[in-house]
């Protein structure tokens, strides 16, 4: 999404142009990573001008392009000019969708404990799996597959390459 205003001030028999330009720099947000969301072009001879970013959950910054954006939502952008006036503009962030989680629980013909394994699907490229019992014990395999699985209650964590953290919901794996 790209904003573009030229603006022409007439003070004092002068001319001063400023074009402000505000780009999405990413399709989505991923909660709790820190990333440059916005580019933001500000020119002409009515700099210099001063930033105001204000977003979700009380969000502020004073930076052109600030670098710590970490939630989805609207932000609002306040450009003052040399001048004294003002510019706004308004910007959504979308949150990245998040994926579902197809779980299948497949018994041991032994009487050993059986395996859990999970279908993970969305638009990302998951690249780390970490399975945890319910009080959030993380367990030490990695991967799709849970392999001998005793009865519980589990769930699963995928990171996806941007690093976002998706939880799946719980799966309880019965007495065996």
């Amino acid at each position: 999404m790209k904003y573009i205003i030229t603006a022409a001030l007439l003070m004092l028999g002068w001319t001063a142009q400023a074009k402000i330009e505000i780009t999405t720099m990413v399709d989505c947000a991923c909660e709790g990573i820190s990333q440059q969301a916005f580019a933001v072009i500000a020119e002409g001879s009515a700099g210099p001008f001063q930033f105001y970013w204000r977003g979700p959950e009380g969000y502020t910054s004073r930076e052109k392009e600030p670098g710590d954006i970490e939630l989805p939502g609207a932000y609002r952008l306040s450009i003052l000019n040399s001048y004294g006036c003002v510019f706004k503009y308004h910007v959504e962030l979308a949150a990245c969708p998040g994926p579902s989680f197809d779980f299948e629980i497949e018994p041991n013909a032994t009487d050993k404990p059986g395996q859990l394994s999970v279908i993970v699907t969305g638009s990302d490229n998951y690249i780390s799996y970490e399975w945890y019992k319910e009080d959030d014990t993380l367990l030490p395999q990695k991967g799709k597959y849970l392999k001998k699985a005793p009865s519980g209650i589990y769930y699963l964590v995928v990171i996806n390459e941007r690093g976002c953290r998706f939880t799946s919901p719980t799966v309880k794996v019965p007495d065996w």
